[in-house]
């Protein structure tokens, strides 16, 4: 949450910024909100489903943050996937953050609605995600004990 919290000042800046710059807000700019809270599903998802498996598997918590980095920087933040070859773009789509980020810039810089089925599938796919977490939390729950 204090990440969400995090975003949501930068994300406010980005507005701010893009305001000052001359981006005139478009009716697509509505589908925001739905934005955030789909990405916050998904955060929620992954971090459960790895909170119930790091105890088990520690040295999980530095592959994690290494690879945090990396995909930071390979599926789409400095640059716009649709620019690359259609081969590239299979597999950086894998990640469901390229698609947010691709989503985010299609509302704030060309002022077009998100895809909707794509953001359906990924509320799909989070609220599975999150099951599993959970059920997984709930299922160690007394061997979290002796492993901690």
């Amino acid at each position: 949450m204090t990440s969400t919290l995090k975003f949501l000042i930068i994300f406010a800046l980005l507005i701010l910024f893009l305001l000052v710059m001359g981006v005139t807000p478009s009716a697509a700019w509505l589908s925001l909100p739905v934005l955030v809270a789909v990405q916050l599903l998904m955060m929620l998802a992954i971090g459960i489903v790895l909170a119930s498996v790091v105890p088990f598997l520690p040295d999980l918590k530095l592959i994690i943050d290494n690879l945090m980095m990396v995909l930071m920087f390979v599926f789409g933040i400095l640059f716009d996937i649709s620019s690359l070859p259609e081969g590239m773009k299979a597999y950086l789509y894998l990640n469901p953050m390229a698609g947010m980020i691709e989503s985010y810039r299609f509302v704030l810089l060309d002022g077009v609605w998100p895809d909707w089925l794509f953001l359906a599938k990924l509320v799909l796919l989070s609220t599975v995600g999150l099951m599993v977490g959970l059920g997984l939390l709930h299922r160690y729950d007394r061997i979290y004990v002796k492993v901690i």
